[in-house]
């Protein structure tokens, strides 16, 4: 791009950001040709275009997939909010023409109710005041329960906690990191691999209850060659970060909730390997009638999705 001029958005396609945004969410074209329902070749089109007309490259070709450059990452950060807004003004545009009335129950699980369901919940109150939406959280095997007892409408489920229930249907949302969380007091942050040490020998505090989420979480840490010196379960977040901070150990936990739970007397680390991260699913009953009003949270989840887990997600 020539330095001093403004480039018309007019040269821009609206497709080649779509895509530029998916192949930098999903780490690869075929990940990405996947998730917008392109095909591979397309994809590769549209961000040889885009770097085309920017002049730029905005990514570094691995050999198992696609990273951004410097400058792809300025790029994303201003896409994701251009997008976002845009987003936003369809919905607007949608919710004049049409009226929504009735209920939606949602369930979901700590960290992701904070992340993804209160940030859409605000703005879906705004845009269809007749809708009475209610909130249940709790840990993924209530939550399903719920809803196979006709409780709730739908639900986000951490899929590393099996949910054997045929009456469910089960759809990926979106792929959630898992992180450590030690005190800052133990000294500055490290290379991920190396900070797998400090589960070493730990006392490592995660989250869920002891007969259901506890064999999870050895699974990761033996996957990971890690033999930690104990393992204790608490059912909330808070109480992870709370206990880390107060130097009773290391907690491990998903990156929704340690986004909102931790602060500056504590470090968050992205730990390496794919063991690290767990699929959440929007689960919903078999059969179930479509609900209007819920199939329209979901698709505005869906569109805010990127902007809101940026960092979060993998």
């Amino acid at each position: 791009m020539t330095s001093g001029k403004h480039m018309s958005l007019a040269a821009l396609n609206l497709t080649w950001i779509e895509s530029f945004l998916a192949v930098a969410e999903h780490g690869s074209m075929t990940a990405a040709a996947t998730a917008l329902h392109l095909t591979q070749p397309r994809i590769s089109a549209h961000i040889a275009s885009l770097e085309g007309q920017l002049g730029v490259a905005l990514f570094e070709r691995e050999a198992r997939g696609s990273r951004l450059t410097s400058l792809g990452a300025v790029l994303r950060t201003h896409a994701v909010a251009a997008t976002a807004e845009l987003r936003r003004g369809l919905d607007e545009l949608a919710a004049a023409q049409n009226t929504l009335r009735g209920q939606v129950r949602v369930g979901s699980y700590p960290g992701a109710s904070a992340v993804l369901i209160a940030p859409v919940l605000e703005r879906f109150r705004v845009q269809y005041p007749e809708v009475d939406v209610t909130l249940v959280e709790g840990d993924s095997h209530p939550i399903a329960t719920a809803l196979s007892e006709g409780q709730l409408d739908w639900a986000l489920l951490a899929a590393d906690v099996p949910i054997e229930d045929d009456g469910l249907v089960l759809e990926p949302l979106c792929r959630e990191k898992v992180v450590l969380i030690r005190p800052a007091s133990s000294g500055p942050q490290r290379s991920p691999t190396r900070e797998l040490e400090h589960l070493r020998d730990s006392h490592v505090i995660v989250t869920g209850y002891p007969s259901q989420q506890i064999t999870d979480y050895m699974d990761r840490l033996r996957a990971a060659g890690v033999t930690a010196g104990r393992v204790s379960v608490m059912a909330m977040p808070t109480t992870i970060v709370a206990l880390v901070r107060a130097g009773m150990g290391v907690g491990v936990l998903g990156a929704f909730a340690a986004s909102v739970a931790t602060d500056a007397r504590t470090i968050v680390v992205d730990l390496p390997t794919d063991v690290w991260q767990r699929d959440v699913l929007i689960a919903r009953r078999q059969g179930q009638p479509e609900i209007p009003s819920c199939e329209e949270f979901i698709r505005m989840l869906r569109s805010e999705l990127q902007s809101l887990t940026v960092g979060l997600a993998v």
